[in-house]
């Protein structure tokens, strides 16, 4: 592959195809197009909505629920970024449980496991698979400690490469294209005033372009060892009255005093049910700061994978400050 620790280039061979399970999602929109720009050859999976035509990127309609179905997709594919996830950070509604066949285990560590066992199949190389920071068996939110089944199962499998990418709250500076930010205008709507959640942690989100960058670098780095670990996280550690203060300044017209404290923590459900962007079923403001402030410091920094993939990002105050209202 003609790749060292120290530079990560891009090798030109027709045999650089990339697998993007879950291309139609919010990381995936970005990341398909991203690597295409590499010239990359890019299967974007999808199982529901179509992802957006781009040159040099192949959607496929398939089913993570079927082995043989996952045949097809994978011919010609060195490497599969595993993005795809049920429910999302929401908490999956199956028991979270171990179980090392995968055939009872939650919904989303048993379609993974079909794909390793598609991907040992097929003799596919490499797979990427995105987690989450604070990732752990006995992490008190589901979402978490699914995460760290999947990657159980990622790391248990036979496919000869395996990276896992554990990030942080992933965001767009453009209030049009993040739920993140959406959800923390949800509760700007009163004019003068809107309330804070209460959380002691600060918060290093990942703008969405760091994220992709780091993907498609691990997608080239050349391995030293069968298995990595690395953990993104924004170079800034805010407190979440700096994130809403930061999100009021760019876009909120007029609600500037926060109301902190158990006040503010027990009206922030209530200012925002009456948000435009409000959705009964989606995640609220309060789902996505649970991930947020969670890190793990039992995770190797200094390994060698971590001083290519984690190099300068952009902080959240900063990305604010470049785009317009």
């Amino acid at each position: 592959m003609g790749k060292n620790k120290q530079d990560v280039t891009r090798t030109d061979s027709a045999e650089d195809a990339i697998l993007v399970a879950g291309g139609s999602g919010f990381i995936g929109r970005h990341l398909v197009p991203f690597l295409a720009d590499r010239g990359h050859s890019v299967v974007s999976m999808y199982h529901m909505r179509l992802p957006e035509p781009y040159p040099n990127v192949f959607p496929v309609c398939s089913d993570l629920g079927s082995v043989d179905l996952l045949a097809a997709p994978l011919r010609g594919v060195e490497t599969v970024i595993f993005l795809a996830w049920e429910n999302n950070f929401m908490g999956s509604s199956d028991e979270i449980k171990f179980d090392p066949s995968y055939k009872r285990c939650s919904t989303n560590v048993r379609l993974l496991s079909n794909l390793l066992t598609a991907m040992e199949k097929a003799e596919t190389k490499r797979i990427i698979f995105l987690s989450a920071v604070g990732a752990n068996r006995r992490a008190k939110l589901p979402f978490l400690k699914e995460k760290y089944l999947a990657e159980v199962a990622v790391l248990n499998s036979k496919v000869p490469e395996k990276i896992i990418v554990r990030s942080n709250l992933v965001y767009h500076p453009d209030s049009a294209h993040d739920q993140f930010i959406k959800s923390v205008m949800n509760v700007m709507k009163f004019p003068g005033v809107y309330p804070v959640p209460r959380v002691d942690d600060k918060i290093a989100p990942v703008h969405i372009d760091d994220l992709c960058q780091i993907l498609g670098d691990a997608s080239e780095y050349e391995m030293e060892q069968p298995s990595a670990i690395v953990e993104v996280a924004g170079p800034d550690d805010l407190r979440v009255e700096d994130i809403f203060r930061l999100v009021s300044e760019k876009f909120s017209k007029g609600a500037r005093i926060q109301l902190r404290g158990s006040l503010g923590n027990s009206l922030v459900p209530i200012f925002e049910r009456r948000g435009e962007h409000y959705s009964p079923s989606g995640p609220k403001v309060k789902d996505y700061l649970s991930i947020a402030n969670i890190r793990d410091s039992n995770t190797e920094t200094d390994n060698p994978i971590s001083g290519v993939l984690l190099k300068k990002t952009r902080g959240f105050r900063e990305a604010l400050g470049a785009i317009s209202k």
